[in-house]
């Protein structure tokens, strides 16, 4: 995605993973996948998903029914807060943590929005070479540090749980030079 994000052109990523049979965590790393693309700029993106066929078109009765959709929900209302139409891919950021693996959208002075998770991508051999086939998430607790670059002034922060996409902080922050420097809730 990274390098074909120049061409200015909507990005949709229309497999990853195969759900559930490639995945450690699979409503972990479904989630991280769906807001690392979104978030990183993509304008759609569609899961392999071997709960869904033709015989039970909705998953009714299965996992993805029941914990998939509803994550699915849950960042369809994140984007939907914001006005992500007027945001381009943002890479004025840094997480301290190298075990951090994040992507982020902005309207340059106006509006950001990042996401972090920590894990790394499984690059697996295919006859078409390496591929990223799925994110392997390391579920546990971590604090990190997040460095921006945003002009001088007051910036109004939110610390959503992409989860259950429930607020966990908020506040102003000033900031007087051209880095915002921001700790994360655990």
């Amino acid at each position: 995605m990274g390098s074909n994000y120049i061409d200015a052109k909507p990005i949709i990523d229309v497999e990853t993973s195969y759900y559930p049979s490639w995945y450690g965590h699979p409503v972990e790393e479904t989630r991280a996948e769906g807001w690392y693309g979104m978030v990183g700029g993509l304008a759609g993106l569609i899961h392999l998903n071997g709960e869904l066929s033709t015989f039970n078109s909705s998953a009714k009765g299965t996992r993805t029914e029941q914990e998939i959709l509803p994550q699915k929900r849950v960042l369809m209302s994140f984007m939907r807060s914001l006005d992500f139409v007027k945001m381009t891919k943002f890479m004025g950021f840094r997480v301290t943590d190298s075990g951090a693996v994040s992507r982020g959208i902005a309207e340059p002075g106006k509006q950001c929005a990042l996401y972090i998770f920590h894990g790394t991508r499984k690059w697996e051999d295919w006859s078409q070479g390496p591929t990223a086939s799925r994110f392997n998430v390391n579920v546990n607790w971590f604090t990190d540090t997040v460095s921006l670059d945003v002009p001088p002034g007051t910036d109004e922060v939110k610390w959503v749980n992409p989860a259950t996409g429930v607020a966990i902080g908020s506040g102003s922050r000033e900031c007087a030079g051209i880095e915002l420097v921001l700790q994360p809730p655990r």
